[in-house]
């Protein structure tokens, strides 16, 4: 049973590691999709672990509605990764909670992403993209989960970064083009 799990663990990290340099997806396989149903479909993607992890998550919607040009999988699994990582930040913590806000500003949607877990060390926040590199004690997971998030981002022609103070918590920050509507003048 070990070898069996172990081996399909590798297989996953390998097929993750292929991914990252993979092309953006075709043109063609875009669509237009409201960024905050996504976020609500990523917040219930784990919400059954979170529930024994006891980490509440709060998702504050745009007041108006955000929609983005882009292949929803592809940004799904980013913010599930993003999420994933404030939640394992977070477990263990007397009143552990992960926020997520969304807001228009001008043409972007911004998205943060804020936990108040144990944070990262200023000397590992360069690399904290990088794939492979982790802060996590034990190394469960796979390293590739922000390297994954910033890929995807950039692919949709927007921009990740993070802050964050040890012992107070990381704050993720996503920003991503709104679609343009055009109008006609008569």
């Amino acid at each position: 049973e070990t070898v069996e799990r172990e081996a399909k663990r590798i297989a996953d990290i390998v097929e993750r590691l292929m991914k990252l340099g993979e092309r953006p997806a075709e043109e063609g396989t875009a669509m237009e999709f409201d960024l905050d149903a996504l976020l609500d479909v990523a917040v219930q993607t784990g919400a059954a672990a979170r529930a024994e992890r006891r980490v509440e998550v709060e998702h504050r919607r745009c007041p108006r509605k955000a929609t983005v040009l882009g292949t929803a999988a592809d940004l799904r699994r980013a913010f599930v990764n993003l999420i994933e990582n404030a939640v394992e930040a977070s477990a263990g913590l007397e009143d552990a909670r992960v926020e997520i806000d969304s807001e228009l500003v001008e043409e972007v949607v911004r998205v943060a992403i804020r936990d108040r877990g144990r944070g990262i060390a200023p000397e590992h926040l360069e690399r904290v993209f990088d794939p492979f590199f982790t802060t996590k004690e034990s190394w469960h997971g796979k390293g590739l989960g922000l390297s994954d998030a910033q890929r995807i981002v950039a692919a949709h022609g927007g921009e990740i970064g993070l802050e964050s103070e040890p012992g107070k918590g990381t704050t993720v920050r996503v920003t991503l083009p709104l679609v343009q509507k055009a109008t006609m003048l008569a």
